[in-house]
């Protein structure tokens, strides 16, 4: 399972509105943004950044002000926004119940703040979760172990709950943008 880090969430917040870090600080801790979804601490922020920034992806610049002291203000970079692209689109989001309320819902705030219709990745977040479904029930036929056999139909059961949410929420964006 590959780490979840908030590189691709911070780019999209780039993407939408070039910020300087406290910007993205306060999006992160504000409960209505991103603050229900990642907990991120300034100094863990202030690095993704100079790894973002090291690899291209954005580029910031010293802006002055008379009103606060001077900010490095971040712009995503055209290597950035394809990089943002590509995680938004994937055709295998992770199919982990942390990566759905991680990940996932990070695509969805992303995809409102860049005006983007949520549908496929909506879409590619269900098929991920079914397949891994049907591999985990055939897993479960196969086994003999009582302990092997509740653990697994603990996790069948999250992912079915996870498909009949993300159910529910295409057919809410469905409606929306007739």
């Amino acid at each position: 399972m590959r780490p979840l880090l908030p590189d691709h969430t911070i780019l999209g917040l780039i993407a939408a509105q070039p910020k300087h870090g406290y910007d993205l600080l306060a999006l992160f801790q504000a409960q209505e943004e991103l603050g229900r979804v990642w907990t991120l601490s300034q100094s863990q922020l202030y690095n993704v950044l100079k790894r973002l920034e090291r690899k291209g992806f954005i580029h910031g610049e010293k802006r002055q002000s008379s009103m606060a002291p001077t900010r490095t203000e971040y712009r995503i970079t055209p290597t950035g926004y394809k990089k943002l692209e590509e995680w938004l689109f994937d055709r295998q989001p992770p199919a982990s119940i942390r990566g759905i309320r991680v990940e996932f819902l990070s695509k969805l705030h992303i995809c409102s703040l860049l005006g983007l219709d949520p549908r496929t990745i909506i879409e590619k977040q269900r098929a991920t979760c079914v397949c891994q479904r049907d591999r985990i029930l055939t897993q479960r036929h196969n086994t003999e172990s009582v302990t092997e056999s509740l653990t697994l139909e603990f996790v069948i059961s999250q992912l079915n709950a996870a498909i009949d949410w993300l159910d529910n929420i295409y057919a809410t964006y469905a409606v929306h943008s007739e």
